[in-house]
């Protein structure tokens, strides 16, 4: 299993085992990969939508979604 991060349509027609989304946003606004043999979504707080009181508040934010995202990979099984 290899994590692969990107966000390009230039991987439109390629084949892939998986794709994870991990925001309500990426089911709008990110390519459909119709060439996925999966598709798994969850959704966590995007931390680009919040407001923010000051800087050490959005770090915050941002570990937090971080450490969520990560739990939530090690829980994947693929077969």
């Amino acid at each position: 299993f290899r994590r692969v991060l990107f966000r390009s349509d230039e991987f439109i027609d390629q084949y892939f085992d998986y794709v994870l989304t991990v925001c309500d946003s990426a089911k709008e606004i990110c390519p459909i990969f119709t060439n996925a043999k999966n598709r798994v979504h969850n959704s966590f707080v995007d931390p680009s939508q919040d407001s923010y009181e000051s800087e050490e508040a959005a770090l915050t934010i941002y570990k937090n979604t971080v450490d969520e995202i990560s739990k939530w990979l090690d829980t994947l099984t693929f077969s």
